[in-house]
């Protein structure tokens, strides 16, 4: 049976209520279009806002224990390569666990730049080594530099 408009609305506020107020001013922010982004045909800026408690709502943690299943198996990477990162749940997580990596993250939304860097506040990591690039994956060109580690979790490449 599909959830009422009221059932969402509650299980929203609740989840909502666990961010900090950090993350909730980023919302905001970003809900109130302070933050804007180019076009790339597809954006997930408007979602952006919506994305944490509507992943928990229809997810609850499944999707998180996806994205950082692997991470306790792989070995120490010098450079990493972050593919569509998102809100920044998946980077804090590795940055927690790499913390000498230099992180690459190629994301086309903006708005989910914003939170990702809001959310390393947040967890205490606004010093570590991420670089935010905002572009197409599509038609972004890599530097030289080699990677030792790609990551593109739950990447879509919609057209």
């Amino acid at each position: 049976m599909p959830l009422t408009f009221q059932e969402v609305s509650f299980m929203r506020a609740w989840i909502e209520a666990g961010n900090s107020a950090e993350e909730r001013r980023e919302s905001e922010k970003v809900a109130n279009g302070s933050v804007r982004s180019f076009d790339s045909g597809m954006s997930f800026d408007l979602l952006a806002p919506h994305y944490r408690w509507m992943e928990a709502l229809c997810a609850a943690g499944q999707l998180q224990r996806c994205r950082t299943a692997l991470l306790p198996v792989i070995s120490a990477p010098q450079q990493v390569l972050v593919f569509g990162e998102g809100n920044g749940r998946f980077l804090v997580e590795l940055c927690h666990r790499c913390p000498t990596a230099q992180v690459t993250v190629v994301e086309a939304s903006a708005v989910m730049i914003e939170l990702a860097r809001a959310r390393l506040r947040c967890a205490g990591l606004a010093d570590a080594q991420v670089e935010f690039i905002q572009a197409d994956a599509l038609t972004w060109q890599p530097p030289k530099a080699a990677f030792d580690l790609i990551v593109t979790c739950f990447f879509l490449a919609l057209r």
